[in-house]
């Protein structure tokens, strides 16, 4: 999962790939407008790094700030991931991961072959898209390093607008 900060309204969004985090992220943008500077309006690249614009500080101290996330069922996720992003076009973090990890038996074929050759891909090391949603951590200087007990509130996709809109009444 990737964090996302707001220091006004003192929160934290962990959004992970494949769990709506398009629609996400761009909410997170339209409600925060008015507080992106010129400059980081120019280094934002549409949504798709908002966490560099509102990034996460593994120095700072988040005590006090409300940590929430929304899941997907892993099998859903899964399954939209590789047919989104191996099947229809093999996307550049696909290929990266596959020359760090070449497949044993080849390209796999099928998906049971794509889950076989997952396995064999240490769960940090994979495309985000194929990380498992537990993956609360931030890549940095070192590697990736984990940042446990941030995390408040874990609600569903499939109850999104619930979930979303009872994190949204605890922040503002």
């Amino acid at each position: 999962m990737i964090p996302v900060v707001n220091h006004k309204y003192k929160y934290i969004l962990f959004y992970s790939a494949k769990v709506a985090c398009s629609t996400i992220r761009h909410l997170f943008l339209d409600l925060h407008d008015d507080e992106i500077t010129d400059e980081q309006r120019g280094k934002l690249n549409h949504y798709h790094n908002v966490n560099e614009v509102f990034p996460f500080d593994p120095l700072y101290n988040y005590r006090g700030y409300y940590g929430f996330t929304i899941t997907r069922n892993p099998y859903d996720r899964i399954v939209s991931a590789y047919l989104d992003q191996y099947v229809v076009a093999e996307r550049p973090g696909i290929r990266d991961m596959m020359e760090r990890y070449p497949p044993p038996s080849g390209k796999p074929n099928n998906f049971v072959e794509f889950l076989e050759y997952l396995s064999t891909v240490p769960d940090i090391d994979r495309d985000s898209h194929f990380q498992t949603q537990y993956q609360l951590g931030i890549f940095g200087e070192n590697g990736r390093k984990q940042i446990p007990g941030l995390l408040d509130y874990l609600g569903d996709l499939s109850k999104i607008k619930d979930h979303l809109s009872g994190a949204y009444v605890r922040i503002f």
